[in-house]
């Protein structure tokens, strides 16, 4: 109630959806790149140590899931946008 004035709307500016799905694309190669690099990680039995603590395996299979499913709505964000703008 009200709060809509403290949000700027973004200014759409020429070829704005053509950005967008450039920034999408990026996105989702970033996020397939974490997930096979996890997997990798998984796979090969490797942990990782963060200034000497090992950081549990489980955050792995937690990274792998959140880029997969990341991966998948960049995916359909970009189709989103594609069909738009035809």
């Amino acid at each position: 109630m009200g709060n809509n004035k403290k949000f700027k709307r973004i200014k759409r500016f020429h070829n704005f959806n053509k950005h967008l799905v450039h920034f999408i694309a990026l996105a989702v190669v970033l996020f397939i790149i974490a997930g096979l690099a996890h997997l990798f990680l998984l796979l090969n039995g490797i942990q990782i140590a963060v200034v000497g603590i090992l950081i549990p395996i489980y955050i792995s299979y937690f990274v792998i899931a959140v880029s997969f499913f990341m991966t998948i709505m960049g995916i359909y964000y970009m189709k989103a946008f594609a069909a738009h703008r035809r």
